[in-house]
């Protein structure tokens, strides 16, 4: 038979609970405990639309790392079995039977951070998170996992923002004051019971009219109009502070020497990783095999995210 190497795609998060303006990470320790003690592994969970449930997980106690591994079951769609030369038959399921499409997640309890795999086939990390707020333990508390991003503010200097856009879901508590106006413009949404929005800053088509001396007369000068760049500096930590309500935000820049925009992404740039696997013909790729793989490959990069994430108060709610 022949094997086939693949490259599997992973990015790194941020685990956390949160109620009103208190925040820690996320327990799997606590979790871990209450998965067994309600018999909740092998269980399925109903999210919106599907199916998905715990499959396994293994504990790395000399580096408090977790791996689990979490299955979509689905009963739709169902592929055929092909024999050469003879004609294809539809795989025939039981009644309480499912195609199951895993997804793998490691978790380090010392700091929240999560490398969770993408298959588009199985759970995405917002469906993993609506998953795991279905069987929650801590009372009072949502789970939210964020996305690490490598910030982007260096690609801001030297250049001149005409325009802001911000997309906000799930605003069901007032946020923290800001350095910026954020905090204001999200507790104003909270304050009329308002869970999404989207907000834009534009200079829009009007100059500034300034006075400069020409040839000694002082004339009228028409100029491009620029959004402040401290307080658009400071927005940007208050954006990256407040990943768990802002959807998108994306920012319109011109460079000092030329009529060209950029748009870029402040969400666009999440830290990831590829890992090779070796796939055999005819079998699924082992737990044992990915978790080693995925412990291996996140210990040299545990130092360099860490750098990334701000402060947060550590997990377990005794």
């Amino acid at each position: 038979m022949v094997d086939y190497r693949r490259n599997i795609k992973f990015q790194y998060f941020q685990v956390t609970i949160q109620k009103e303006n208190e925040k820690h990470l996320f327990s799997f320790d606590d979790w871990a405990v209450y998965l067994d003690k309600e018999n909740l592994i092998c269980k399925s969970i109903e999210l919106k639309g599907l199916k998905a449930r715990v499959e396994k997980y293994h504990n790395d106690e000399s580096n408090n790392l977790w791996v689990i591994r979490f299955m979509k079951l689905r009963d739709t769609n169902i592929p055929s079995a092909v024999r050469e030369s003879e004609e294809a038959v539809p795989v025939t399921l039981d009644d309480n039977e499912y195609l199951g499409e895993d997804v793998n997640m490691l978790y380090d309890e010392s700091n929240g951070i999560a490398m969770i795999q993408s298959n588009r086939f199985s759970l995405s990390y917002t469906r993993i998170q609506e998953l795991v707020n279905n069987i929650n333990p801590f009372e009072g508390f949502d789970i939210f996992i964020n996305p690490i991003i490598e910030k982007t503010k260096s690609k801001l200097d030297n250049k001149k923002s005409k325009k802001i856009t911000l997309g906000f879901a799930n605003i069901e508590r007032p946020i923290s004051k800001t350095k910026s106006a954020l905090s204001d413009i999200i507790n104003s949404y909270f304050n009329i019971q308002a869970l999404s929005g989207q907000v834009i800053f534009s200079v829009g088509r009007k100059k500034n009219i300034v006075k400069k001396n020409v040839l000694g007369k002082l004339v009228e000068l028409k100029e491009n109009r620029n959004l402040d760049t401290k307080s658009v500096s400071e927005l940007i930590d208050d954006i990256y502070d407040n990943q768990a309500i802002i959807t998108n935000a994306k920012i319109e820049i011109r460079d000092d020497d030329g009529p060209s925009l950029e748009i870029i992404d402040l969400f666009d740039n999440v830290y990831h990783d590829y890992v090779t696997f070796i796939l055999e013909a005819r079998q699924t790729l082992g737990f044992e095999y990915v978790s080693n793989e995925m412990m291996y490959i996140y210990l040299g990069r545990k130092s360099t995210i860490e750098r990334s994430l701000g402060n947060v108060s550590e997990g377990g709610l005794s």
